[in-house]
């Protein structure tokens, strides 16, 4: 493969890998609310984390026990788990609007029509 298309197919990877941040962080804060924001995101940055030290980790015990097949196995097992996760994520009724009112408004935040 020549060395312009290698570069084109990693900055192409990159940047769509590089999108996942802040689409999740947009997505907590529209999500949590206000007083538990920081939370919210202190918790986003910790599994992120513990991800990041705990999946390769897995994956090499995996591989030294099942070799390359057991890595994709696992990580297509992890996937679906994660799916079905996702499965479970909604907006509840209370944070729909009502008509006539806009999120974050005086009113809306004391229960006053």
């Amino acid at each position: 493969m020549p060395l312009w298309l290698m570069a084109l197919i990693i900055t192409v990877a990159g940047l769509g890998l590089g999108v996942g941040q802040p689409l999740t962080m947009s997505f907590l804060a529209e999500a949590a609310p206000p007083g538990l924001r920081g939370r919210a995101m202190s918790l986003r940055l910790t599994g992120n984390r513990l991800g990041q030290l705990l999946i390769p980790t897995a994956a090499g015990v995996v591989a030294a026990g099942a070799g390359a097949a057991g890595v994709l196995g696992f990580t297509a097992a992890g996937l679906a788990v994660a799916a079905l996760a996702a499965r479970g994520l909604h907006r509840s009724p209370s944070s729909v609007n009502r008509p006539g009112r806009e999120a974050g408004s005086t009113a809306s935040r004391r229960g006053k029509p």
